[in-house]
């Protein structure tokens, strides 16, 4: 299966100091955003990204969702492919937003953070591990109004899940943040 999926925005997108040109592009690449729920209701579920297809339904179950994410040229490391979100940090689903509005945000990062473009509601996935990741997304998140979810993340094990907005922007509004 192959998926093309492709935008370019006029916006410079700049990542820890580096321009990395006039266009914010999705990478060549894609993978799967893979979340696994516990089997009982004390364990943590856990996150992932896998490359290929068969490895994200290995194991599939009803507790197993899945959906492709797009690397950003430039943002998202090739490497970045496969990831189990090691250490602590926090883990951001946060739409629906256009690209060309999501790349304020991504200036802001530091560099051990990733971003990935997903499908559906939430269409980006945003990584941060530093508390400095943290603030400046919440930072931006706020006067925005965009709708998010924020996931604390341990070793790709999901610890926390209480930090979430569903904002009031309803009709006019919320077609205005896409574009």
């Amino acid at each position: 299966m192959t998926h093309r999926l492709f935008y370019a925005s006029s916006a410079r997108v700049e990542h820890s100091g580096k321009r990395f040109g006039s266009t914010v592009r999705l990478a060549n690449w894609h993978s799967y955003l893979v979340i696994r729920d516990s089997v009982d209701t004390r364990g943590a579920s856990e996150v992932l990204i896998v490359s290929d297809l068969a490895a994200a339904v290995a194991g599939w179950d009803y507790r197993t969702r899945v959906s492709p994410v797009y690397g950003l040229t430039g943002i998202t490391s090739k490497s970045e492919k496969q990831h189990r979100f090691p250490g602590r940090g926090n883990l951001f689903f946060i739409g629906p937003l256009s690209p060309y509005k999501m790349s304020a945000l991504l200036v802001r990062l530091s560099h051990g953070s990733d971003a990935w473009m997903a499908v559906g509601a939430f269409n980006f996935v945003v990584q941060g591990s530093r508390e400095e990741d943290l603030r400046a997304i919440k930072a931006w998140l706020r006067p925005t109004g965009s709708r998010h979810e924020r996931w604390t993340v341990n070793d790709g094990r999901v610890q926390q899940n209480p930090d979430y907005t569903l904002s009031r922007t309803i009709g006019k509004a919320a077609i205005d943040s896409l574009v």
